[in-house]
C-alpha cells in the first residue's frame, strides 16, 4: 500500500490520500495515477505537511517514510 499522510515532519496521522489499492500489499513500481485534494489538503502539500509511507507485507506498519515538498517557486 502506499499513501499520502498529513502531519508535520515528525509526526503521524491518518491517511489523506491513497496512492494504491486500499490494503493491495502487492505494489510494484511503477505506480501511476491521479488524485483530487480537497482544499485542505492543498494547503497542507503546499506548506510542505504531508508525507508519503509505502508498506510491504514484511514491514506491514510502513518499510519507507519520506516528507513531501511542494515545488521551490521561481
Amino acid at each position: 500500500m502506499a499513501h499520502f499522510h498529513g502531519p508535520a515532519p515528525g509526526k503521524n496521522a491518518g491517511v489523506k490520500v491513497w496512492l494504491s489499492h486500499k490494503g493491495n500489499m502487492e505494489v510494484t513500481s511503477q505506480i501511476s495515477g491521479q488524485a483530487t485534494l480537497s482544499p485542505d489538503n492543498v494547503r497542507m502539500f503546499e506548506a510542505g505537511d504531508m508525507y508519503i509511507n509505502v508498506h510491504a507485507k514484511d514491514h506491514p506498519d510502513g518499510e519507507i517514510r519520506g516528507q513531501v515538498m511542494p515545488p521551490k517557486s521561481n
